[in-house]
């Protein structure tokens, strides 16, 4: 209902591993000092700031300390797209020699620029971001399954980010709620190599029927039959 800290903690409560997030401070909140998630740092949006700032260059002007400092990142992201088909294990050790020392040349280089930069223009906001959250932005160097930005998790919400608006029963947190339990159907049926469509008609047949906790648990989407989704996908 709000950008309130309290939610994020309250729906995370317990929970222990990786939590990857932007800069939004309302992620400080989650967990206790007995049980902490390990804070993962986006470098999409540490490199949002110095794009930002490209972006906003007069067209012909010479290139300045944010492309230097884009350059690192777009190295980093050119290096995970090449290591993409990798295994968890290979990605952790080829990270180690290459993306290693270009962290080390960008750290070094964002304490070089830090002091020479006002805190409140663009430049000095930027520097000041990746710093404030530079343990985050390389811990993804501990494990090979981690990755460097969230990218792919806005990528799967953007369906429904961009058809909020026209979701005229959204407007209200029942129905925001309602919402969300449909699509955490409709994605949990995607990763599980099911078609929606057909999983969601199987759901809303049989779930009026089913009076006993297995006779749930089996339309759950890990449990449902992908030949008999495929049936029902055609109407049969």
């Amino acid at each position: 209902e709000t950008r309130a800290g309290q939610h994020p903690k309250t729906y995370l409560d317990g929970f222990t591993g990786y939590l990857l997030t932007d800069g939004y401070a309302g992620y400080d909140a989650v967990g206790t000092p007995q049980c902490q998630p390990m804070m993962l740092g986006c470098w999409s949006h540490a490199r949002r700031h110095f794009h930002d700032i490209v972006k906003a260059r007069p067209k012909g002007a010479a290139p300045g300390l944010a492309d230097e400092a884009l350059a690192y990142a777009d190295t980093l992201f050119r290096l995970e797209r090449q290591w993409k088909t990798c295994r968890a294990e290979q990605r952790h050790a080829l990270r180690q020699p290459f993306s290693v020392p270009v962290l080390a040349a960008c750290k070094t280089w964002l304490d070089q620029h830090l002091s020479a930069t006002a805190p409140k223009t663009l430049l000095g906001k930027a520097i000041r971001y990746a710093l404030r959250f530079w343990p985050r932005l390389t811990r993804f160097l501990d494990d090979g399954r981690l990755p460097i930005s969230n990218n792919q998790t806005e990528r799967e919400i953007k369906t429904f980010v961009l058809g909020r608006k026209a979701f005229l029963f959204a407007d209200t947190p029942a129905g925001a709620k309602a919402l969300a339990n449909l699509y955490s159907l409709v994605q949990t049926a995607q990763a599980n190599d099911l078609e929606p469509w057909a999983y969601l008609k199987q759901v809303f047949t049989e779930l009026p029927q089913a009076t006993t906790l297995a006779q749930i648990e089996a339309l759950l989407p890990w449990q449902a039959a992908p030949k008999r989704l495929e049936g029902l996908a055609h109407g049969d």
